[in-house]
């Protein structure tokens, strides 16, 4: 999927992606690297990615997927997670047509609080219940 300089919502208006994020997610938690579509194969390029990063948890790869980081693992793994699943989402509901709207900011940021420590802990023994053994 190719990254898009402006996204689409209710009343056809436009925004810079910038100012709302990849595929609508909030730029607090994602952000999108577009300086290359290649690999990420060198120091510099790197660099690039984390200066993108910066304090959000995940960041787009044009062409590639993302990439997250975060001060645990099993955070990183169920920011992942969730970011799958809720661009999944988002694609289907920007396909329902031109009513589609995306959640303001100020909401976006006050559901942050919905995963705390506590919550993404239970999703991660959630997530390892549902992993077939080796």
């Amino acid at each position: 999927m190719r990254a898009r300089d402006e996204l689409r919502y209710a009343g056809g208006a436009t925004r810079k992606q910038e100012e709302r994020g990849p595929l609508g997610i909030n730029r607090n938690f994602s952000k999108l690297f577009t300086s290359t579509a290649n690999l990420i194969t060198t120091r510099e390029l790197g660099e690039a990615v984390a200066v993108t990063l910066g304090a959000s948890i995940a960041c787009y790869l044009v062409n590639h997927g993302i990439v997250v980081a975060a001060v645990s693992i099993e955070l990183a793994v169920v920011a992942a997670l969730c970011l799958e699943r809720g661009s999944h989402l988002q694609l289907l509901a920007s396909a329902s047509g031109p009513n589609f709207c995306w959640t303001n900011d100020e909401e976006s940021l006050a559901k942050h609080e919905i995963y705390n420590a506590k919550a993404v802990q239970h999703m991660w023994k959630y997530y390892c219940r549902r992993v077939e053994p080796l």
